[in-house]
């Protein structure tokens, strides 16, 4: 997240630099600009910063680390900002709330050496230690960092070196382990070039994932005193886990960044809370306490699900068969490429808008799921924090409802298929978004980075394309039932039937337990709230794990037709 308190607009630089091979030392510089007093979230950092043209690691790439440098200036002269993130790195632990922490300025940075108390080694973690140079140095710097046994304050071992480029992150895995010790502390101590540096320790337990490991991580600060004169050697004895809160940095994992920060998700949940009070809800009374009491009104291309005691519709727009050009060649990612003709042969249902949070409430009522929206309390505004495994439940949950009389051969509530997700959004199209190729023109269709505020927003309050669905441009990403690939198109053969279709019912088949079982990336469609422009394309495919979610995740039902019997739910 990114902040300019000041009255003045300020021009944000954000400098990134790759830390590991092959591309280490590969990266660039992306410029923001911040009205008087605002605050921006800028969701998955990294690929912002690749699709402004930074290179900061190869798409698909597994793991990519690196320091991104922050600089606020007003009228060309460096001036005052708050910079915060987060990371985000899921597991099979269920670890989703990740590490939220401030940027560090200069003047917590040290010249001569910086200490770092209250490090861990156990079995099912480890303990790292990392060090990042402030590039004003303009030559390599070289530390050494020196493990002291935490009982009794001794040193341990010879201490291993390790050479940082100015503007550089390079992190040293598992030093407590490699030096024999449980509990210690290390001294990372400058043994040439120039400049100021900062270090941080972290103790992680996603190397162990038979542990339940939740990979999120617990960062270690630097010693305050440390800016300053070097201390000197502790005394003999235990060291307890305490340490002055002086400075935390980021490392980024491939399954998600957010920048945001803790502070801004309290304050907004608390705004948002009070917003809802004065909020008419529909219908009256309480939501009922199960959900098998649906009626069906019909349309000749509009089917409306109504739970009559909630006063809640889901409507579905019906999509006819038809074929369309996907992909697009006005972009860097090549995985939107080759273009190649794709034939729908079926017709199918797809929710006209993207599910609530109302919607999704009744489930989680019905049968006593836990879910927390991020921005929580906004009934008409899509339901997020999604994963796909979420997703595929409420589908197989909706499916089971008793009395929900589906439109005539479309027995299947599942994900649309990526095909079918694209066909249905370009809606006869071939521009960036329905409205046309620009900025103007998407914000007529969706919201964006450039005209969300940071939020999500009333499901159905921009246009609607020509199959009349909305927000198929931001407000949330979509969900599809896909496989993610990122050659995907290469492997296809121009003029395509129902891409992906077979392997939907197929998986389908096995039932909802098999899948939530499998741990395959899954494609995410459509960009969010949070996004640029450039990812809220028609054409724009994200992959992302089942198990992630997000402040800008979400999902539409489909209800699709399929040969003999439903799926097994």
């Amino acid at each position: 997240m990114l902040t300019n308190p000041t009255s003045a607009a300020q021009r944000v630089t954000l400098t990134y630099r790759e830390s590991l091979s092959p591309i280490r030392g590969s990266g660039g510089s992306l410029t923001l600009d911040l009205a008087p007093a605002e605050q921006r979230i800028v969701l998955d950092a990294i690929d912002c910063l690749r699709r402004g043209g930074v290179a900061a690691g190869s798409r698909g790439q597994a793991f990519y680390a690196g320091s991104l440098l922050v600089e606020f200036r007003s009228g060309g002269a460096l001036s005052s900002g708050f910079a915060e993130a987060r990371t985000v790195a899921p597991a099979s632990g269920g670890g989703r709330c990740g590490l939220f922490y401030p940027a560090t300025s200069l003047s917590f940075s040290a010249t001569e050496e910086i200490w770092i108390h209250g490090l861990r080694q156990y079995s099912e973690t480890r303990a790292n230690v990392a060090v990042a140079a402030f590039p004003e140095a303009g030559e390599d710097l070289t530390v050494r960092l020196e493990v002291f046994d935490g009982e009794t304050g001794s040193a341990v071992g010879d201490g291993s070196v390790i050479s940082v480029s100015p503007g550089e992150w390079r992190q040293i895995d598992g030093v407590l382990r490699t030096a024999g010790v449980s509990n210690g502390l290390v001294r990372v101590k400058r043994i040439s070039g120039r400049g100021r540096f900062v270090s941080y320790g972290v103790v992680n337990d996603g190397e162990f994932p038979e542990s339940g490991a939740t990979n999120d991580g617990s960062f270690v600060a630097m010693s305050e005193y440390c800016k300053r004169e070097p201390p000197s050697l502790p005394a003999p004895g235990r060291l307890g886990s305490e340490s002055p809160l002086a400075f935390r940095t980021c490392q980024r994992g491939c399954e998600g960044l957010d920048a945001a920060s803790l502070f801004l998700r309290i304050y907004r949940r608390r705004w948002q809370t009070n917003q809802s009070l004065s909020r008419p809800r529909p219908g009256t009374g309480h939501p009922p306490s199960h959900s098998r009491d649906l009626a069906l009104m019909n349309e000749t291309d509009r089917h409306v699900l109504h739970w009559p005691e909630a006063g809640v519709e889901m409507a579905f727009r019906l999509i006819p068969p038809g074929e369309f050009r996907m992909g697009t060649r006005k972009t860097e990612w090549t995985d939107e490429e080759p273009v190649h003709t794709v034939r729908i042969t079926q017709p199918f249902w797809l929710g006209e808008t993207p599910v609530t949070q109302e919607q999704f409430d009744i489930w989680k009522r019905a049968e006593k799921v836990e879910h927390e929206h991020f921005f929580e309390g906004q009934a008409e505004n899509p339901a997020e924090n999604m994963s796909w495994r979420d997703a595929i439940t409420y589908c197989s949950w909706l499916a089971k409802t008793k009395r929900m009389k589906l439109p005539p051969g479309h027995s299947f509530v599942c994900l649309p298929t990526e095909a079918e997700w694209e066909y249905a959004c370009r809606a006869g199209t071939e521009t960036a978004y329905h409205t046309g190729d620009g900025e103007d023109d998407l914000a007529d269709a969706g919201w964006f980075l450039g005209n969300a505020k940071s939020t999500t927003h009333l499901v159905g309050s921009k246009k609607a394309n020509a199959f009349g669905l909305h927000d198929m441009h931001g407000n949330v990403r979509e969900w599809c039932h896909d496989g993610w690939n990122e050659d995907a198109y290469e492997r296809r053969e121009d003029g395509v039937r129902d891409p992906a279709s077979l392997r939907r019912i197929e998986e389908w088949r096995t039932g909802l337990s098999t899948m939530l079982e499998s741990s395959l990336a899954r494609v995410l469609r459509g960009g969010s709230w949070g996004d640029w422009a450039a990812d809220c394309r028609s054409a724009n495919r994200y992959g992302r794990r089942p198990f992630v979610s997000g402040s800008n995740v979400g999902f539409r039902v489909c209800l699709a037709r399929i040969q003999g019997h439903a799926p097994s739910a």
